[in-house]
């Protein structure tokens, strides 16, 4: 049985966990995530600073001035020297240069931070109130958003129905606000309605929607303020986080691959179903570099730059050239040199270390980026072009100096 379709989706880069660097000033050394996927949209970093996307346009997150999405890349307008970048369910987050935050897509609950609820087509300046002088990582969440300033502290606005805003309360926010009682953090995720933190001891802390177990604390209560995951069942030392729809995906300092939430179709990559309100080990795999998360499947590619999927596999967002659901991870036939994978909704996205993006998956909107509108269930080659991005380093991607 299929999870209920959802009329948006997830990012990752998330997600994959929104914390990697590029090397321009102020942000940290490291590697920028130069891919970001939300519900039938994606985005690319390319390396003159701007960004394209494609797919679904319906709340404005292609940023390109207008309403209609397409197969087809298109310029993000007026943005310049970005170095890091997030796409939330509907609306897309970037960093530039200067240190300035920028947002654009849907803002209903006002998630892109600007003091109003005004979707807007193109990039509009956050407010950064003093502290956040200096962000380096972003993430999108449903209907919500995180950053990371360059002291440690993280600041969240938008929804706040279920206290993914961590402040105490589920009053929203139109501008972001600084969550109290973490320590210092190196890089932070964001699921629907829940948010993460990564320390940097590697302890993760988690607060908002846990109805799944997703906060992995032992609970399934919500929570206002962060709560660390639990520790006891071998998660002792993360070093990179992505959320899902209402599951957590981790990795492990040695490799291994941990989740927490739900499961209901292999989401957590455990071998059998059934939620989770502790961090598990996902099946056979090790020496593990990078993880993503979609809605409800989730992505690891190792240190051989090798993809791994599982979870809910019915628009064949798993690339196995079916459309099942995977219990345990399978590997992605005919990819190699990845650094970087991120999921959306029914779709997952990779980028080679040459700086082309093979994508799989649902492709109704063309949030594939291949100039069709085709369904894959193996990937394909999709952003090839002459302003392709620039070749990455070795994908040392996941952790801060």
């Amino acid at each position: 049985m299929h999870p209920a379709r959802r009329g948006t989706g997830l990012c990752v880069g998330v997600v994959v966990a929104a914390m990697f660097f590029f090397c321009s000033c102020p942000l940290q050394a490291g590697v920028t995530p130069r891919l970001a996927s939300g519900a039938n949209y994606a985005l690319c970093l390319y390396a003159d600073g701007t960004i394209r996307a494609w797919g679904s346009n319906g709340a404005g997150q292609l940023g390109d001035g207008g309403s209609s999405g397409g197969a087809t890349p298109v310029t993000v307008k007026g943005l310049t020297g970005v170095v890091t970048l997030a796409a939330g369910i509907q609306h897309a987050l970037a960093i530039r240069n200067d240190g300035t935050l920028w947002a654009w897509g849907g803002n209903s609950e006002g998630e892109l931070g600007n003091n109003s609820t005004s979707s807007a087509n193109v990039p509009v300046q956050t407010v950064q109130p003093e502290g956040l002088s200096h962000p380096i990582a972003v993430a999108g969440g449903c209907y919500h958003s995180l950053a990371l300033a360059n002291d440690g502290s993280v600041w969240a606005w938008g929804s706040n129905a279920m206290g993914q805003l961590g402040n105490n309360t589920t009053t929203n926010s139109l501008t972001p606000i600084k969550i109290q009682g973490l320590g210092s953090i190196r890089a932070i995720a964001a699921g629907c309605t829940h948010s993460l933190a990564l320390a940097n001891d590697g302890t993760v802390w988690a607060w908002g929607d846990n109805s799944a177990g997703q906060l992995g604390d032992g609970s399934n209560t919500n929570r206002l303020t962060p709560v660390t995951m639990d520790q006891s069942t071998g998660l002792t030392s993360a070093k990179a986080i992505a959320g899902g729809w209402k599951h957590s995906v981790l990795l492990h300092s040695n490799g291994t691959v941990w989740g927490s939430g739900l499961n209901d179709v292999g989401e957590l990559g455990i071998g059998v179903p059934g939620n989770r309100n502790q961090p598990a080990m996902a099946s056979n795999l090790a020496h593990v570099s990078g993880i993503g998360a979609g809605d409800y499947h989730s992505l690891a590619v190792t240190e051989a730059g090798m993809v791994y999927t599982w979870g809910w596999g019915h628009y064949g967002q798993l690339g196995s050239g079916e459309t099942l659901n995977r219990l345990n991870p399978g590997l992605v036939a005919g990819l190699s040199g990845i650094v970087q994978v991120v999921g959306g909704n029914g779709h997952s996205l990779s980028l080679k270390s040459h700086g082309h993006v093979w994508a799989w998956g649902e492709n109704s909107d063309g949030q594939i980026g291949d100039g069709t509108y085709t369904q894959r269930l193996l990937p394909v080659e999709g952003l090839n072009d002459p302003w392709a991005p620039a070749a990455l380093v070795a994908a040392t991607w996941l952790l801060l100096p």
